[in-house]
């Protein structure tokens, strides 16, 4: 964020209104705002409501049960497990599911 420009945590899901071309909608004020102010994910993860609390692991490859009960504030990127990957603990980074070491 070089160029002091404040970086939004956004997504193109649509619950009622559309945002305009090259806009997307901020999480947190619910506005649009320019797809250039918003907050990429690195490649393979996604922008998740709770960031890497509510990602899985090779070890639970399941998004946690609080996850199901909580409400997050601050979203962040995490691994997506839509595209079926996960947190790989011994490394910390995205993997897919099936290039998960054994685990006993």
């Amino acid at each position: 964020m070089g160029d002091g420009q404040l970086k939004f945590a956004c997504t193109n899901e649509t619950r009622s209104c559309r945002c305009d071309s090259g806009f997307l909608r901020d999480l947190n004020t619910q506005s649009c705002v320019p797809s250039a102010l918003c907050k990429t994910c690195p490649p393979g993860q996604a922008l998740l409501a709770c960031g890497k609390i509510c990602e899985g692991t090779c070890q639970d490859p399941h998004e946690p049960k609080i996850c199901q009960t909580i409400r997050c504030l601050l979203p962040g990127c995490g691994c997506d497990l839509n595209n079926s990957m996960v947190r790989d603990n011994s490394t910390g980074t995205c993997i897919k599911i099936s290039q998960c070491p054994h685990v006993e």
